[in-house]
């Protein structure tokens, strides 16, 4: 592998070099180093992209690792944005890499860094048990004695099973680079180091100050160089860079709020989705930045003018909401330990429709926050005055008459002076008007407009917050059309910046959010694809990655919640995937046939009738061996296992024909090759056990043979979505199915054909 020369360093090996340089396409590890106890450095990762090399690789965010651009090229082009061109498998925290321990993760996608042998790789799974590294420490000074870590070769094993790590000192500091030198006998960085922290351990903490970039490797094995010493890549100035790029927007939300909810001192951002999950935004030292999201609680559909203030008394950010069906005011207080909320406490009742726009803040000059809103039959402005004691307010008080005029109140230091104030929007005009506070409290001064342009009435909610650092709050506003959050900053005047929105991409929704799952060869682009529906009954398609990932959802049909029973099969004959499900409503069965141009399905053809709900667990394969895809089901009342052969016309299958007993025992029955016999095997989950059983299949296709334990473990009765799968020239099949947290694992298949039970792949959940 090529990559860019220094004028420097002009005979620098790189670290993460081409296979050829590598036996079996291996990494390496540190040379002359210690190895690691177990459990320490939980935040390194090996990388492996395809059988091409291996990397090393640091956990910076929950769904992001660090390590070197070189880990992902191919030959001389250059490594672009986007799904990585090989399947690339991460194992993060394992120290010792034979143990079925930590995680087993893909990448998603790459990031390179424009002008450093650096890339951020997603990962296909968030790690939660795993604090990342930190970032954005001091830059490294010459004599400073660094740490740096690796997996791979050392001096004496080629392929070794376990992290070293060694001392190294600082020699040189460029820009964006740094020379390092052996501060122990024998340390030196190997090929497939690439990718590797170094990094500065203070009291306990770890500090992420550079990436292993070349070496000249002396003292690995099979190297004869006698050269001394390695490059870094520089990361303590990139923090910003990586908090950006690793962001995901706050998108979609209604009744969006700010407030310092997770303890780490910046203000986060917090809001109910379409489905209405409350979720937490936290906050980054880096501008109009938040890290990816956490789930806070479900049910906030019900639940509507969001507001946040102090109002128990304990110093912490609370949250406030109206209970739409009971007209109840709820209070959620904040915690010491933050992220989250406690026991919600009642705090007011009578909160009908006939009240709009809370907001809370200090009004009344008395140190405590107060509530305000609108009454909409009276065009009132009340406001209901905090206390000592919490976290009730007082009886409500009018200080402002005729105020049907706007909306979208919200409160916040938005001039110089000491005494929050009251935006608005203008109905009639779309301004934003500001209500300024005042020594007195006991209402604000008059309206005047604060120049922010006349746009304002297609801003759904309005949140007031502070994320640029200017000491005035800023607004938060989600656009009413798109569902897009915007931050509206201030000038260091005071006076109101363009609009921008937050750092970090859209979060897309993934596979492991629909329900219904099945895999195929769907676009006709030679990589398997994943067919799911939604909770609306939207039936959308993830197209596969050649990195064995799925890109972004297309929707490719509606009305699916009339469905069930969705399997795959080449069943009509032309050899492209087909797909077949049963309406609930009429017993039928559909057939909706592939086509050569791939990515949505034919007209629908009625292969089938009298599919009751006696009929569950349908499933596609070869079992009778003609050649021919066949539906197998088991028949609720006699619990039977029927088979129905495919046929040289396609278009029906032949009369079920029985070809077990017994069958109340099981469910989730998935068809595909699992054994490495050639032979489709039958999997299913035993009820009693939560066992995952495989019956075998064999050459005379008139049955299979007795289930055994697959030795997946005994979890599988909380599991669902069963789904065979299989990618590009896998020679076997892996299995797919989904937690109870909404996660899937990926069971991938061996090179002998065979299932990996022991080590899943996991893709998501979300948070």
């Amino acid at each position: 592998m090529q990559r860019r020369v220094r004028r420097w360093v002009t005979s620098l090996v790189v670290a993460g070099s081409a296979a050829s340089l590598l036996s079996a396409g291996t990494a390496s590890a540190i040379a002359g180093a210690e190895e690691v106890a177990d459990g320490t450095y939980p935040f390194l990762a090996k990388v492996s992209f395809g059988e091409a090399r291996s990397c090393t690789g640091t956990l910076v965010d929950a769904r992001w690792i660090l390590t070197a651009k070189s880990c992902f090229a191919e030959g001389t082009a250059p490594v672009t944005a986007g799904a990585p061109t090989r399947p690339t498998t991460v194992l993060l925290g394992r120290t010792d890499l034979t143990r079925v321990s930590g995680h087993r993760l893909l990448v998603e996608s790459v990031i390179p860094h424009p002008d450093r042998n650096l890339a951020l790789a997603e990962l296909s799974a968030p790690v939660k048990d795993v604090a990342p590294v930190e970032l954005g420490g001091a830059n490294p000074q010459p004599g400073e004695v660094l740490r740096t870590a690796g997996y791979g070769r050392t001096a004496t094993e080629w392929v070794p099973n376990r992290l070293h790590a060694a001392s190294f000192t600082v020699q040189s500091v460029a820009a964006t680079s740094f020379q390092i030198a052996a501060a122990s006998a024998g340390a030196t960085l190997c090929k497939g180091d690439a990718g590797g922290p170094t990094f500065r351990e203070t009291q306990g903490r770890v500090e992420l100050v550079g990436v292993n970039d070349a070496s000249w490797q002396k003292g690995c094995l099979g190297e004869t160089d006698t050269r001394e010493g390695a490059v870094e890549a520089r990361v303590d100035d990139l923090a910003d860079w990586i908090r950006s790029s690793v962001a995901v927007q706050p998108s979609g939300l209604r009744e969006p709020v700010t407030g310092e909810f997770n303890r780490d001192g910046l203000p986060d951002l917090v809001g109910v989705d379409a489905a209405g999950t409350l979720w937490l935004y936290p906050g980054t030292p880096t501008p109009n930045t938040f890290r990816s999201r956490i789930w806070i609680g479900g049910g906030w559909g019900g639940y509507r003018e969001l507001v946040v203030g102090r109002v128990n008394r304990d110093a912490y950010d609370d949250l406030v909401a109206i209970e739409n069906s009971t007209g109840k005011l709820w209070l959620y207080p904040g915690t010491a330990s933050g992220g989250t909320f406690g026991t919600r406490v009642q705090i007011g009742g009578n909160w009908t429709s006939d009240f709009h726009d809370l907001a809370i803040g200090r009004v009344n000059r008395d140190g405590y926050d107060d509530l305000i809103a609108v009454k909409t039959s009276t065009t009132q402005l009340l406001m209901y005055a905090g206390n000592a004691t919490g976290p009730t307010f007082d009886a409500a008080v009018q200080i402002g008459a005729g105020w049907g005029c706007c909306k979208q109140l919200t409160l916040g230091k938005f001039n110089n002076d000491d005494y929050d104030d009251l935006l608005t929007v203008q109905s009639s005009t779309g301004k934003l008007l500001i209500y300024a506070g005042n020594a007195a409290g006991t209402t604000f001064d008059a309206g005047v407009d604060t120049g922010a342009g006349t746009a304002w009435n297609g801003s759904s909610y309005l949140a007031a917050g502070q994320f640029n650092g200017s000491g005035l709050d800023e607004l938060v506003a989600v656009d009413s059309a798109s569902g897009q959050t915007w931050i509206h900053s201030r000038n260091a005047d005071g006076s109101w910046a363009a609009r921008v929105q937050p750092a970090g991409k859209i979060w897309q929704p993934q596979p492991y959010e629909l329900n219904n799952l099945v895999t195929g060869e769907f676009t006709r682009d030679g990589y398997t694809d994943i067919i799911g529906t939604d909770s609306a009954g939207v039936l959308w398609l993830h197209p596969g990655t050649a990195a064995n990932t799925f890109g972004p959802r297309i929707q490719i049909g509606t009305g699916w919640g009339a469905y069930r029973e969705l399997v795959v099969g080449r069943i009509d004959r032309d050899g492209y995937d087909d797909l077949a499900a049963i309406e609930s409503s009429t017993s039928k069965l559909w057939l909706y046939p592939g086509t050569a141009s791939g990515g949505a399905f034919g007209t629908k053809v009625q292969i089938g009738a009298g599919w009751t709900s006696d009929f569950h667990d349908l499933a596609i394969g070869r079992v009778n061996r003609d050649g021919y895809d066949d539906l197998i089901t088991v028949k609720t009342s006699t619990t039977q296992l029927l088979m129905y052969a495919g046929n040289a016309t396609g278009t029906t299958f032949d009369a079920g024909v029985q070809i077990g007993a017994g069958w109340g025992c099981c469910k989730q029955l998935t068809l595909g090759k699992f054994n490495g016999d050639g032979y489709d095997d039958l999997l299913t989950v035993q009820s009693s056990t939560g066992k995952l059983l495989s019956y075998a299949g064999n050459a005379a296709g008139t049955t299979f043979d007795a289930g055994v334990d697959t030795g997946a473990g005994t979890g599988w009765g909380n599991r669902s979505e069963l789904t065979a799968v299989r990618f590009g020239q896998d020679t076997g099949y892996g299995l797919l199915s989904k937690d109870t947290s909404g996660a899937l694992a990926l069971h991938t298949a061996r090179p002998d054909g065979s299932t990996d039970w022991t080590d899943p792949v996991q893709f998501g959940p979300r948070d």
